[in-house]
């Protein structure tokens, strides 16, 4: 099945998959806030990143787009929202609490993974080591955000 999603990105190319994201995105936003559907474009931009991780120039492109959305997103909410004071004054649900804490993880997670990726990018770190910890990190916080996403939908009233 990953195989025919790699063959699916050749074939549309960086633009169509975006738009797949933007069109993603337009969806959950029927549903949900505004809010939603930029982690919504944010996750899409993550999965298109780990399609296309064997073409690094868009495995680059498309997880730093998802990575800073995921963190323009949290921080927005948290400066006009006080969304960590909201959490610890509030009554929420177990799932609006995992939505919580799997998100703050998963977005934790994305300094070392995003510092590694880079410096590998880059050429500095070329050890099979780096590449093994950048890879085991970064499917932690592929799949602590993929949680978070699925959780958000709690917080539809």
């Amino acid at each position: 099945m990953a195989r025919s999603f790699r063959i699916l990105a050749e074939k549309v190319g960086p633009v169509g998959m975006a738009l797949v994201a933007v069109v993603s995105s337009v969806a959950v936003y029927s549903v949900g806030s505004f809010y939603m559907t930029l982690a919504t474009m944010a996750f899409c931009f993550l999965i298109i990143g780990l399609i296309v991780r064997s073409k690094k120039q868009m495995h680059v492109l498309f997880m730093g787009l998802g990575i800073a959305l995921d963190f323009g997103v949290v921080l927005t909410l948290e400066f006009s929202r006080s969304a960590i004071n909201t959490v610890f004054t509030e009554t929420m649900t177990v799932f609006q609490y995992g939505h919580v804490v799997f998100s703050t993880l998963a977005v934790l997670l994305y300094i070392p993974v995003g510092i590694l990726g880079y410096r590998r990018f880059r050429g500095a770190l070329r050890s099979a080591r780096s590449l093994s910890l950048h890879r085991n990190l970064g499917v932690v916080a592929f799949l602590l955000r993929a949680l978070g996403w699925i959780l958000m939908f709690s917080l539809v009233d």
